[in-house]
């Protein structure tokens, strides 16, 4: 789904006029500050036909679910105990911390009050490397938990926790009433990633395959961090919350409202 339907279709956001972004300014005025003084600004790289937009990413009908993978990790980042003080995935917008000037992208000004959830990398998809080594990216062992759980239980589930943690407990029980190894289960063992998945589960499964899962995904291990829009600032990294925030699309126009906000 593009951000545009995301944001618009949604409900999560709307256009705002310039005087409505001055009027709701001080909001948000510790992240422009930070841009002023510092030039360090969170962005997003969209393309929305409006200068200044407002988003609440909690304001949603469902929760966004990951378009390019299955979704288990989204559910042990928003429900896990070990990420209970990050914002939830599902509902928040995700971007990158930057320092510099953009063209086109939005500059995005969380709320004074905003928790930002960042990650160890400039992609979420490479910022769990502790925890999943030897696998090569988080997509790998996504792929990899779908196969095991459609080979146990027949129909994964990755849309809802607890019916997730379920299926977790199956495949635990399976494997042990059965006498399998992870490998005698893989559908695609003649695949050039095989050895390293099998490696992987050798040295992270002890039975119970939720915790597994929780483990290697642990938001310390890997180096995840948390910070507010006074906080510690870290450069290209990729971030997000749950925060309201005020969306100003290229230079021109945050020029131009900065320049207004001087006036009052």
């Amino acid at each position: 789904m593009r951000l545009k339907q995301y944001l618009i279709v949604e409900g999560r956001g709307k256009q705002i006029s310039l005087d409505e972004a001055l009027n709701i300014a001080p909001k948000y005025m510790t992240s422009i500050k930070r841009y002023i003084k510092n030039n360090e600004h969170i962005a997003r790289d969209i393309t929305i036909i409006t200068d200044y937009y407002l988003v609440d990413p909690k304001k949603v009908k469902e929760p966004r679910k990951s378009r390019y993978t299955e979704n288990y990790y989204t559910l042990i980042m928003d429900n896990s105990k070990k990420w209970s003080k990050y914002p939830k995935r599902s509902l928040s917008l995700t971007c990158s911390m930057e320092k510099g000037e953009l063209s086109r992208d939005y500059y995005v000004f969380p709320k004074n009050d905003a928790n930002i959830g960042v990650c160890s990398n400039k992609d979420l998809w490479w910022s769990f490397k502790k925890g999943l080594s030897p696998l090569n990216d988080l997509t790998m062992l996504t792929y990899t938990i779908k196969d095991l759980l459609d080979e146990t239980y027949f129909n994964s589930q990755d849309d809802d926790y607890n019916i997730f943690k379920q299926q977790c407990k199956f495949f635990d029980n399976y494997i042990k009433e059965k006498d399998k190894s992870i490998n005698n289960i893989l559908s695609n063992p003649g695949s050039f990633n095989y050895s390293r998945i099998v490696s992987f589960f050798d040295n992270n499964y002890k039975g119970d395959l939720y915790q597994m899962i929780e483990d290697v995904l642990d938001p310390i291990k890997n180096g995840f961090n948390r910070t507010t829009p006074n906080g510690k600032w870290y450069n290209e990294r990729e971030v997000w919350t749950d925060s309201e925030s005020l969306m100003i699309m290229g230079k021109v126009n945050l020029e131009i409202f900065l320049k207004e906000l001087g006036r009052i």
